[in-house]
């Protein structure tokens, strides 16, 4: 007869086929659970990149508001900043000028962009990195548009002349420089005041500015030599990306900011993704979203 106290003390080992049920079940645990996990960090870079480019829209609204309703610039030379040695009087870019109503270098980093080198073609701190490789552009082609001629130094609008501020991009998140294959790609030959090519983002047409080849959207821009071939880095959309799960992020003339798909962003075109960049025309002027008109 056996003492109660020695069965109550007997174990059971889990056996090789329980130790194999259970190792299985938590590899398909991990499989189902891993992308959902990885889909939601990626939606929590796109809410911080889409706060962002809002952030920066807004502060680009206030500096107009304490400067006689002028939109901002692209970028201007004579303010001291002793950065680039190309003018006596230097250059600063629109990231720069708005800094005392954004005080914040990092807002200009989009979280989506994967780690990697700054390209910006002069020694520099990582603050003057962030400034000049900015991960958001201005849409200049609105706000402060370049004559045809050279210079072609940009002239600002007054922000009330934007017909419809709300349908108008004012910023996009863009390419980043670590991301083009032209170490250092800047602009300073289209005049004194023309603006770096890093802080700014193009429009779906080339309109009359066919000297700036790499102003508009298409397979055979200039864009597609100079950035990573990857439809999600703007290649062929001007610089603006698509990182948001294939979506631009905009901000618009308002302040709002949303998320659209490429051919939402070319409404009002005959953009197709395939046509040449010399063939995109503007069909519906009411409905176009990059030149602050109509």
């Amino acid at each position: 007869m056996c003492h109660p106290s020695q069965n109550q003390g007997a174990r059971r080992a889990f056996t090789l086929i329980e130790l194999l049920v259970v190792i299985a079940i938590i590899a398909i645990l991990a499989a189902i659970l891993f992308p959902v996990f990885a889909q939601a960090k990626q939606a929590a870079k796109q809410a911080t990149s889409l706060s962002n480019v809002k952030q920066t829209a807004l502060a680009a609204i206030m500096y107009s508001g304490d400067y006689d309703d002028v939109a901002i610039m692209p970028g201007v030379y004579g303010a001291g900043t002793g950065i680039t040695g190309l003018n006596p009087k230097d250059y600063a870019p629109w990231s720069m000028i708005i800094q005392p109503y954004v005080k914040s270098i990092d807002i200009f980093s989009d979280p989506q962009v994967g780690a990697g080198v700054f390209k910006f073609p002069f020694p520099a701190s990582n603050a003057w990195n962030k400034l000049f490789d900015t991960q958001y552009g201005l849409n200049f082609r609105a706000y402060a548009p370049m004559p045809a001629i050279p210079p072609a130094n940009p002239v600002p609008k007054s922000m009330t002349s934007i017909a419809r501020p709300a349908e108008t991009v004012f910023f996009a998140a863009k390419t980043a420089l670590n991301e083009l294959t032209i170490p250092g790609f800047w602009s300073d030959y289209f005049g004194d005041e023309s603006p770096f090519l890093a802080q700014i983002v193009w429009p779906v047409v080339c309109d009359a500015e066919i000297h700036f080849a790499p102003d508009c959207w298409g397979p055979d821009s200039f864009f597609n030599y100079a950035i990573v071939n990857n439809k999600a880095n703007g290649y062929q959309t001007g610089e603006v990306s698509q990182r948001g799960s294939g979506l631009m992020l905009i901000a618009w003339g308002d302040g709002h900011a949303s998320k659209k798909s490429a051919g939402a962003m070319a409404v009002g075109t005959n953009y197709d993704g395939v046509r040449s960049m010399f063939a995109t025309t503007i069909t519906d002027p009411s409905k176009y979203l990059w030149d602050g008109k109509q």
